[in-house]
């Protein structure tokens, strides 16, 4: 096929290119056929009573909270057959316990075992499997643990110019969801305002925050594991980068001084400190390569897939919306907000309460976050950060793993 035309198995589109103009055109015909193909070879396989799907950011890696989950079960020597879906699932193997079966996603056999399965847990929505005709039986159980908390910005329902091919398949996941995972009462109640969804809530936690929870041995393990995989000096210290995707494909907000922010921060904490880069898998190409990622200050952790052991690794969070800073919050990591297009920001998506009611000092620009990080106030920053877990009624007892396997264990048995 020609370079200016291509078709896209997963979604079913062609995607035509007319200079700097690319058209995206869904093969109806073809995504009907499918479908249909689909519905005869699978809706009649029995469901398996112990068997668990698993999928993560759209098969992207083993991460987020359905890998605490499936840690959970393992460790508790669970007789449950444990599948992923996950994309380039050959190449990722040494990614996943030895317990964990790999199917390649949006195949067919990722379709089979969904068929026959007891259990769907993933943490984004099913959108390409509804669109290939999946369908959800009778005695079939799907946890949804998004990808929370859920921090500033706006979600699902909230935004006002949300995709309507998105929100039409959203409703669709919705309604097929029997449990949903939130993390406190303000979760909770943006839950049920925004997510199309009317059924049980799971006030348990996140089960991807139980390590912030683990001891002391197990994060010096951790942080020894990430160090090592970055190829970081154990004598330095880590900040981490993460910022969030823009919306409509937008590749303006990026334009952090990560160089002059590492030395403010070795500055003013008297240490030696690398910076990770770990950008949002939504994120543009046009983005990774804004960054001059030189291997010994500014670290390439895009391909990193665990966050939480980022997290844990570090010292130093930086964000702009991401909702992953208030993860880090739980073991009262330093940090710091950077939105150069925070207008923009807020009138394309919005916030559910504004970024000055957190704990997080906020810049506009590199000369505000210099000057941030020279003024923080370690012991002001820390009751600001208890004030705000108190407010929220967050759950941080480190079970959340533990309460959703004997939720699993329920409906299994």
């Amino acid at each position: 096929m020609s370079d200016w035309i291509t078709f896209n198995e997963e979604t079913f589109h062609w995607t035509i290119k007319l200079g700097f103009i690319k058209l995206k055109i869904k093969d109806k015909a073809k995504l009907k056929k499918r479908r249909l193909e689909l519905e005869e070879k699978f809706n009649s396989i029995p469901i398996q009573n112990n068997k668990i799907v698993f999928s993560n950011y759209f098969g992207k890696s083993y991460g987020c909270n359905p890998k605490y989950i499936t840690d959970e079960i393992i460790r508790q020597k669970l007789p449950y057959e444990l599948v992923w879906i996950v994309k380039n699932a050959q190449e990722k193997k040494n990614e996943f316990p030895s317990e964990v079966k790999l199917v390649e996603y949006l195949s067919d056999e990722s379709i089979k075992e969904l068929a026959s399965a007891k259990v769907w847990i993933d943490n984004t929505r099913k959108k390409h499997y509804w669109e290939q005709g999946l369908i959800k039986k009778k005695g079939q159980y799907y946890i949804q643990t998004w990808h929370g908390p859920l921090g500033m910005k706006k979600i699902e329902a909230s935004i006002k110019d949300e995709n309507p091919m998105w929100r039409k398949w959203a409703k669709i996941d919705s309604k097929h969801i029997d449990y949903l995972l939130a993390s406190n009462k303000t979760d909770e109640d943006i839950l049920k305002k925004c997510f199309w969804y009317k059924g049980e809530i799971l006030r348990e936690g996140y089960p991807r925050n139980d390590i912030f929870f683990s001891s002391k041995e197990i994060k010096e393990d951790i942080r020894k594991k990430v160090f090592d995989n970055l190829n970081i000096s154990c004598d330095k210290e880590l900040i981490v980068y993460l910022p969030t995707f823009r919306d409509k494909g937008r590749t303006t907000g990026y334009d952090i001084d990560i160089l002059n922010a590492t030395k403010a921060i070795s500055e003013k904490f008297n240490k030696e400190y690398v910076t990770a880069v770990k950008l949002h898998p939504n994120t543009k190409q046009e983005v990774i390569e804004q960054f001059n990622f030189d291997n010994e200050k500014i670290i390439d952790a895009i391909n990193y897939p665990d966050v939480q052991e980022l997290m844990i690794a570090s010292d130093v969070i930086i964000t702009d919306y991401s909702s992953a800073i208030f993860d880090g919050m739980l073991e009262y990591k330093k940090g710091f907000i950077f939105v150069s297009d925070l207008k923009l920001y807020e009138k394309e998506r919005g916030f559910y309460f504004p970024l000055s009611n957190t704990p997080f000092p906020i810049a506009k620009n590199n000369n505000e976050l210099i000057e941030n990080i020279k003024n923080f106030d370690i012991e002001k920053y820390n009751n600001g950060i208890s004030k705000y877990l108190k407010d929220k009624k967050y759950i941080l007892d480190g079970n959340s793993s533990k309460r959703i396997v004997e939720k699993i264990k329920n409906i299994i048995n």
